[in-house]
């Protein structure tokens, strides 16, 4: 929905889908605010808008802070969805060349996962 900027998994029998490839690992299991989650990685073999937020909520596992596509309110307070990219890697648009990118984990989220 262009006007809502959403999208939504759908199945593959619907013509106007398009393939979303993504494996998740789970890293460590916490218990937040007296809800259980998993602190996880995400490598995207596709690039689809909001792609994890998606298929996370989808599987119901929302991201923590996700209003838009969680499923209900979370006992978890955080201002926005929990997401960081702490690595990024793709070709340069013209010469190919790898490109990588780091970042340290956002401090609003290492308080949030006590690291």
């Amino acid at each position: 929905d262009q006007d809502k900027n959403e999208v939504r998994v759908v199945p593959d029998s619907n013509p106007k889908g398009q393939e979303a490839v993504m494996t998740a690992r789970p890293i460590r299991v916490l218990v937040l605010q007296g809800e259980p989650v998993t602190l996880a990685t995400f490598h995207l073999e596709t690039g689809r808008s909001h792609q994890i937020r998606v298929q996370c909520a989808a599987e119901g596992h929302p991201l923590i802070g996700d209003s838009k596509y969680a499923r209900g309110p979370s006992r978890i307070s955080f201002a926005r969805p929990a997401l960081h990219s702490h690595r990024l890697s793709f070709p340069h648009p013209m010469s190919e060349e790898p490109l990588r990118f780091e970042a340290p984990l956002a401090r609003d989220i290492q308080e949030l996962v006590g690291v």
